[in-house]
């Protein structure tokens, strides 16, 4: 899927969990705490919360990281 991107691709991927071997190339991201950091958010994806889908908006949160390092 993603040799269909005409650009270069950069996918955010959140340390410490397993990635599925498809997804290349990758850039694992440190998302320790992000709990915390969205503790005062309304999260829902699809009716789950943080506790029921905790790799959805951990992946969110990695993505988060990489745009704002790259408009720093």
């Amino acid at each position: 899927m993603l040799e269909l991107c005409l650009g270069e691709v950069i996918v955010p991927w959140p340390a410490g969990y397993e990635a599925p071997p498809w997804l290349e190339p990758r850039v694992e991201i440190d998302v320790s705490g992000w709990e915390d950091a969205c503790a005062g958010l309304p999260l829902a994806h699809m009716g789950r919360g943080r506790q029921e889908d905790p790799l959805f908006f951990a992946t969110a949160f990695a993505a988060g990281r990489v745009a704002a390092d790259r408009f720093r």
